[in-house]
């Protein structure tokens, strides 16, 4: 049961990743697109680069640290997988060398 709920638990963090990836962009597009319009219409043109630049650092920055997440979500739902498996394999071990030393089958 736990490891059904380590793999949905790692299928949700993918799915919401990637659904979260998709509005983040377009929501990131709608504020850099307002900030340059702004700065545009203020004279500011040299403002409204430097903020699309700078968001587009800040973007990547959190998509690294989104990716890394994940990761590491990852790497412990299969830790936790490996650890039911032994779990499994040494009760079915025990249970096998229980009976044979009782001479049951």
């Amino acid at each position: 049961m736990k490891i059904r709920r380590a793999i949905y638990f790692v299928a949700g963090v993918a799915v919401g990743y990637v659904a979260g990836s998709a509005a983040g962009r377009e929501r990131y597009e709608a504020i850099v697109g307002h900030v340059s319009g702004v700065a545009s219409k203020a004279g500011l043109p040299e403002f409204g680069t430097k903020v699309a630049d700078r968001s587009v650092d800040v973007a990547r920055s959190a998509t690294d640290a989104a990716g890394t997440i994940v990761d590491v979500a990852a790497d412990k739902a299969g830790d936790l997988v490996d650890a039911a498996a032994d779990k499994v394999t040494g009760t079915v071990e025990e249970v096998s060398k229980s009976k044979k030393s009782t001479g049951k089958s």
